[in-house]
């Protein structure tokens, strides 16, 4: 018997958001007892999971990888129910497996509702920063051995700044989530980077200095 599939559609309005961003959401739902963190990554260099959901189940630490199908930009994020992911979600909701009150379909209706239609910065600065270290097992940042900004850099010529590099400002910087999202925009416009150590700098780099700086 095929799978049953679900088409996620109030996931439109924040995939738009964030392709003007880093081309990333991030967002947490509470659904019964159950709790869970939802992340999408989907620059052109995340090739291996731009068409991904990442799934973080935190009563059971369980994780879970999902394709979403379909076009993402008329609407249409369609997964598919598998077997493997009704039963860790049945778990994560502390409930008995074939006990035959729970309808899996409603709860998909239900967990589709709560989705946010926009993420504030400082609840994606938040989130990114609380939860770095599952963020890193998604393969979702450049270098993740280096963690401590240095300075901002100019890209080789041909070439633009990856959102898998910029995305540590929000994970690894005290920053205001603001401050950041301005930031990333002034370095995507001028074609910077940012350089990232793996030893914390002496002294630390002054991002609104740099801002101020730009015409």
């Amino acid at each position: 018997m095929a799978d049953e599939r679900f088409n996620l559609t109030n996931l439109f309005n924040i995939y738009n958001q964030a392709e003007n961003e880093t081309k990333n959401y991030i967002f947490e739902l509470s659904i019964g007892k159950g709790r869970f963190l939802f992340m999408n990554f989907f620059s052109e260099e995340d090739e291996s999971s731009k068409d991904k959901l990442f799934i973080f189940m935190r009563n059971t630490s369980s994780f879970a990888t999902e394709t979403l199908y379909g076009n993402h930009s008329k609407g249409d994020f369609y997964i598919y129910l598998n077997s493997k992911l009704k039963r860790k979600i049945i778990n994560e909701l502390q409930l008995k497996e074939g006990d035959g009150t729970f309808n899996f379909m409603s709860f998909m209706e239900e967990l589709n509702n709560k989705i946010p239609q926009v993420i504030l910065p400082e609840q994606k600065g938040r989130l990114m920063r609380e939860n770095k270290d599952i963020i890193i097992k998604t393969g979702a940042i450049d270098e993740a051995d280096r963690i401590y900004f240095g300075w901002p850099a100019k890209v080789s010529e041909g070439r633009k700044p990856r959102d898998k590099t910029l995305r540590k400002l929000y994970m690894f910087t005290d920053h205001n989530p603001q401050d950041i999202d301005l930031f990333i925009r002034i370095l995507k416009k001028v074609n910077h980077t940012t350089v990232w150590l793996a030893e914390k700098p002496k002294n630390e780099y002054n991002v609104q200095d740099w801002i101020n700086s730009r015409p």
